[in-house]
């Protein structure tokens, strides 16, 4: 019997058990300490009349202040290797931890199944294989662990955007369009340009979205005329980021850059959905927090966003806490608001998210 889960954009479509030989990359979540302290602190630094405004902590203070009880570590770790598991923590805190596993030994860690599921919208991406029906841990486990991914969250939908009506004789600047020196105008900020010393901004992209250089070159020459736009060939970072453009991503790159002149750019790229499967959400997490005050960049700007139900409860707060933790260190954090305000389902609205997170 065909099964079917609702998600952003339509219907997934279950294809039948997901192969005993595929690879997922596991991620547990381990629960935190500080976390009241870590709010405190966010508000106290975040508040233009508090007395502590912008007096923002160093990445090795936030690890220290939610750093988890060290046996909960190890007793997660511990748990995997009984099942023959080579386990390891991919932040400085080791509150996340990762484990390449095959869907069979999977399986028998959460106690589920894993499904492959299709989408209409996207007939020539992979099929993600995900466990809709749930899963369960050892309650020793279970009460340490915030969730386990990926599990019961599916990607969000890409649609492509409808194509306007545009030829060499069209003025983009005249007609409206969303260019640079029209974005500049709306915004107020003309000719201005970044002069702080160490100044970066970035984007992220998931879900097979990759930049071109050949692109971002072609859309300055075609709509920076007469003002400066970035600041050089923005930094890669991640493991997925370059080869056959992606729309969305490079719609991000180029307003970033073509809005902010003369500052450092960043293109944060995140593989994930097949091929080791993965929430490639938590893996641009997890490299924030393995960078460096000095390295990273102050602004993220994602357009990424599905509707909140789409996230257990569970992992949307243990999300709006890292949202917290790059806060808390002076870095901010925009997310793509959606194009059609609230969804609607079952004659309910359906916030967007994570644009809907307070942090």
């Amino acid at each position: 019997m065909e099964a079917s889960h609702k998600a952003l954009g339509g219907t997934w479509q279950a294809l039948g058990r997901s192969p005993s030989d595929e690879l997922l990359q596991l991620t547990f979540a381990v629960k935190q300490r500080g976390l009241q302290e870590l709010h405190a602190t966010l508000m106290r630094v975040s508040d233009p009349v508090s007395p502590e405004y912008g007096m923002h902590l160093s990445n090795d203070e936030v690890q220290a202040l939610t750093a988890p009880d060290p046996l909960h570590v190890e007793l997660v770790m511990d748990f995997l290797r009984q099942h023959g598991v080579q386990a390891q923590a991919v932040t400085p805190n080791s509150d996340f931890i990762t484990a390449l596993v095959s869907v069979e030994t999977a399986e028998k860690l959460l106690h589920t199944e894993y499904v492959q599921h299709s989408h209409p919208e996207m007939p020539e991406s992979p099929p993600v294989s995900r466990a809709l029906g749930g899963y369960s841990l050892p309650a020793e486990v279970a009460a340490i662990v915030d969730f386990v991914a990926p599990t019961v969250h599916l990607p969000p939908v890409r649609q492509l955007p409808k194509k306007l009506p545009f030829s060499n004789q069209t003025d983009p600047d005249a007609m409206g369009f969303n260019t640079p020196k029209n974005l500049r105008k709306l915004y107020n900020v003309a000719s201005a340009e970044g002069v702080a010393a160490g100044n970066k901004q970035a984007v992220t992209a998931f879900l097979d979205q990759k930049f071109s250089s050949a692109s971002l070159k072609a859309f300055w020459r075609m709509y920076c005329g007469g003002i400066h736009c970035g600041k050089g060939d923005p930094k890669l970072v991640g493991d997925e980021t370059t080869g056959r453009a992606g729309i969305e991503a490079m719609l991000d790159i180029e307003t970033i850059t073509g809005l902010a002149g003369n500052v450092e750019s960043e293109f944060w790229g995140f593989s994930g959905r097949a091929a080791g499967q993965n929430e490639p959400f938590m893996k641009w997490l997890v490299q924030m927090s393995n960078t460096a005050d000095a390295d990273v960049p102050k602004i993220f700007s994602s357009s990424y966003g599905e509707d909140e139900s789409a996230w257990s409860l569970e992992a949307a707060q243990r999300l709006n806490v890292e949202f917290q933790k790059a806060g808390v260190r002076g870095i901010t954090l925009l997310f793509a608001a959606g194009d059609e305000g609230a969804n609607c389902k079952a004659g309910a609205f359906a916030p967007e998210w994570p644009s809907s997170s307070p942090y």
